[in-house]
């Protein structure tokens, strides 16, 4: 089979007809992979740390440009075919990458907080909040405003190989220094308002339906223990508003300093990564790993341990009314917020609600716990709160 001039070969597009479609795909991935894992790495002695990059798509062709010239001398020098050489550079490929990512589970890893967008984002946010728990937030402001300065500067420079060079890792670590200096502060001010939240929460034990504000978390796929939990997500209810997006019975919370990670008045877009994941997905950049062996990450920045609960309740309506703007009874509206806890979460009861088909075996559930079990009805808050339960959804 005739290939065309050494040109035509270095030419991206017309290389990817003439060659089997899937295994130049597949080559392409595997330089960016390899690329995006080498090139984001710092590796210590005994530890390694990720840098958020971008690989650009000018510097993907010219990798892969140099790794076709290399397939196309190694078809001159040996005869091999081009259909061959691709499989071996691929093979090799596949080799590396994997080593490499042995190599890194073997190793401890260095917190990765995200891209560099996002930990000035949320400290930007983390501030808002702050400013509503305490009258003094000038070391707050003075870190926020330099971290500002510095991603300024930095959007300017970021480009090519500049995400490679000395300068740009040395900028990601006063970055990392100063975010970490927001998360401590954040932390001190959290022990203020955990207080505010106990006091505002209610316990189940003595449940009164015209008067009450959970922590839940409804199971969607089956209970689980209570005395087993890693991490969970729950929302903040009320007798002024249900938010049960999911599920038709579950638990109870408490709300603890040491229970807490994180807090928002609407959905975070969060998902659950791993220092195993993390790497086998080639350090996703809007990731974030601050705690091991499971870390929760956050897609939208508005999210901090500082948010009080009135804020999360005012907030939760407005964002929700605001995607539910035709329906008439403020009961049929989901108000969905999210309060992220970890394994020293304690759960204080179980509830069900209208929905609930089988009433007796989460009966049975609470009781084998020694927990409080509480209805939270719908169609009891809209009757008491005057609205006709025959016309709501």
């Amino acid at each position: 089979m005739e290939y065309g001039t050494l040109n035509e070969l270095l030419d991206i597009y017309p290389f990817v007809e003439k060659f089997n479609g899937k295994i130049n795909s597949k080559l392409i991935d595997l330089i960016r992979t390899y690329n995006k894992i080498v090139k984001s790495l710092h590796i210590g002695n005994d530890y390694f740390k990720v840098y958020p990059i971008m690989l650009e798509s000018s510097l993907l062709k010219e990798l892969y440009v140099e790794e076709l010239k290399s397939i196309v001398n190694l078809h001159l020098e040996t005869g091999k075919s081009y259909e061959v050489l691709m499989s071996e550079t691929v093979f090799s490929y596949e080799n590396r990458i994997a080593d490499l990512k042995e190599k890194l589970l073997s190793l401890d890893m260095k917190p990765y907080y995200g891209s560099l967008a996002y930990m000035v984002e949320r400290s930007k946010y983390v501030l808002d909040c702050a400013r509503k728990v305490t009258n003094d937030v000038s070391q707050l402001e003075h870190i926020v405003s330099e971290m500002e300065v510095i991603l300024k500067d930095l959007v300017s420079l970021c480009k090519g190989s500049y995400y490679f060079s000395p300068q740009y890792r040395n900028t990601c670590d006063v970055l990392n220094d100063y975010y970490k200096s927001i998360l401590d502060i954040e932390n001190e001010l959290f022990v203020i308002v955990s207080n505010r939240w106990k006091d505002f929460l209610s316990s189940p034990v003595s449940h009164d339906v015209s008067n009450f504000r959970y922590l839940i978390h409804g199971f969607t796929n089956g209970s689980f223990s209570p005395y087993n939990i890693r991490k969970v997500c729950a929302c903040l209810v009320s007798n002024d508003f249900l938010a049960i997006p999911y599920g038709e019975y579950g638990l109870i919370l408490d709300f603890d300093v040491s229970s807490v990670d994180t807090i928002c008045s609407n959905d975070a877009w969060s998902f659950v990564t791993s220092k195993e994941k993390f790497i086998d997905e080639a350090f996703p950049v809007n990731s974030q790993l601050v705690s091991f062996p499971v870390s929760y990450c956050y897609g939208d920045f508005k999210n901090s341990k500082l948010l009080l609960p009135q804020d999360v309740i005012s907030q939760s309506v407005v964002n929700n009314l605001e995607r539910n703007a035709n329906v008439p009874y403020v009961y049929d509206v989901c108000v969905y917020n999210e309060i992220f806890l970890n394994s020293n979460a304690k759960v204080l009861g179980v509830f069900y609600t209208d929905k609930c088909q089988n009433v007796e075996m989460v009966k049975e559930y609470a009781a084998s716990y020694g927990l409080p079990l509480v209805n939270l009805s719908l169609n009891e808050l809209r009757s008491l709160n005057g609205f006709d339960v025959s016309k709501s959804k």
